[in-house]
């Protein structure tokens, strides 16, 4: 069966043209949620960032543009720059805490706006990521950390233990609605995310479900909250 995500002409829409003579060199943004163009301009270098955040629509946009003809001076590139991987990694050190932390990560999915709600305090993001181990789950409210890879830029970010996950429900389109309650603290949490396609969401939960359901030896119910 066809899939409109294999052609990138079926989902591309023309925003500002540059030759492609001034391609320096193009390359995936962590865990393929878009590319990372670096571009000659005006004596130096410059970056076009493309959030496409799909997995798949980023793997054949790359794809795409290895089979053009551009200039030998230009590479493309499949794996992310190490940098932003250090900065993925420094980013979780400085989140969670705890003894039992893994930064070993699952998945790193941007979400289109969140919403956090805890207790009765609710705060709006616009666009934001998601981060999953299989000890924690990481929000930031911005994405600078993401395109700069520079570990040093102050990120607000949210963070809740998976042994605190008490309930993940689908709600609108592309969104996740994930529950938490920490009996220690005595406070209860809700995230509500809204992603850029569906595979991107099912990412997100197959990525919760494989250390949710070894840490509690039950299976993870998804809830419908449509119905």
């Amino acid at each position: 069966m066809f899939d409109s995500r294999d052609d990138p002409e079926h989902w591309l829409c023309k925003v500002q043209s540059i030759s492609i003579g001034n391609i320096l060199e193009v390359f995936p943004l962590l865990w393929n949620q878009g590319i990372a163009i670096e571009l000659q301009y005006n004596g130096g270098s410059s970056h076009l960032y493309v959030l496409l955040q799909d997995e798949v629509y980023t793997k054949n946009l790359l794809s795409f543009l290895s089979d053009l003809r551009h200039p030998k001076q230009s590479r493309i590139e499949h794996n992310a720059k190490e940098n932003h991987v250090l900065a993925l990694q420094q980013l979780l050190l400085s989140s969670v805490s705890g003894d039992d932390i893994d930064t070993t990560v699952c998945s790193c999915t941007i979400c289109s706006n969140c919403i956090v709600q805890k207790n009765e305090e609710l705060k709006k993001i616009d666009m934001g990521a998601i981060v999953i181990t299989s000890t924690d789950l990481v929000m930031t409210d911005d994405l600078n950390w993401f395109i700069s890879a520079q570990s040093l830029i102050q990120t607000t970010c949210y963070s809740q233990k998976m042994s605190n996950l008490i309930e993940v429900g689908i709600g609108g389109i592309y969104q996740l609605i994930l529950n938490f309650l920490d009996e220690v603290a005595g406070t209860d949490e809700t995230w509500t995310l809204t992603f850029g396609t569906e595979s991107s969401l099912q990412m997100v939960v197959s990525s919760i479900r494989v250390p949710w359901e070894q840490l509690f030896s039950v299976p993870l119910s998804i809830i419908n909250k449509n119905t």
